[in-house]
């Protein structure tokens, strides 16, 4: 299941997955697919308007997990009267992507605000309740979420390390060289 990018994002895509493969290899974390949709969450989330992209009713952007959470679980409930799992099932896998994204990253920023183990936490849960939506409608690439579930510690310590040891702007003169000085400074 390779991620949908937008043509005009497939170089930076590419760029990502490099270093992506890289950082799996390096840790020995093997797995192709999870490397390609990891690659494709940071190809979104270069752009921070796809970063805190769930709003609520009122169409404020959301930037918190608990926000994130209370939004989803207003989708949940079949009672409440903005049941919809499928708007449910986005929310929480833009909190499992959103919490990949910050605990690896941007590692040091979430630690500052002493929130790894919320966002790991809800991180792993957001996952799993997409794997089980998916895998119970038989949807295919539902496994994908199981593995991202199982391995978010991992996944989150290598893109940590990938950024400490390919992703020092130093190394790179193209054009992504910017993108990479704006994320040395969170």
């Amino acid at each position: 299941m390779l991620p949908e990018i937008p043509e005009r994002y497939e170089g930076l895509y590419r760029f990502f997955r490099r270093w992506t493969g890289a950082a799996f290899g390096d840790l020995g974390l093997s797995d192709a697919q999870v490397a390609d949709y990891v690659s494709g969450v940071l190809t979104r989330f270069a752009r921070t308007e796809n970063l805190y992209r769930i709003r609520d009713l009122r169409g404020q952007r959301l930037t918190t997990v608990v926000d994130m959470l209370l939004e989803a679980e207003e989708h949940a409930r079949p009672a409440a009267p903005r049941f919809d799992p499928f708007r449910e099932r986005e929310i929480r896998r833009h909190i499992g992507d959103f919490t990949l994204f910050m605990t690896g990253i941007l590692r040091d920023y979430v630690e500052r605000m002493g929130v790894m183990d919320l966002y790991t936490r809800e991180g792993e849960r957001s996952y799993y309740s997409v794997y089980e939506f998916d895998s119970s409608l038989s949807i295919p690439g539902s496994e994908l979420f199981r593995r991202l579930f199982l391995l978010f510690e991992r996944v989150a310590g290598a893109l940590d390390y990938m950024r400490k040891v390919y992703f020092r702007p130093e190394m790179h003169t193209g054009p992504y060289r910017s993108l990479l000085e704006r994320l040395s400074q969170w």
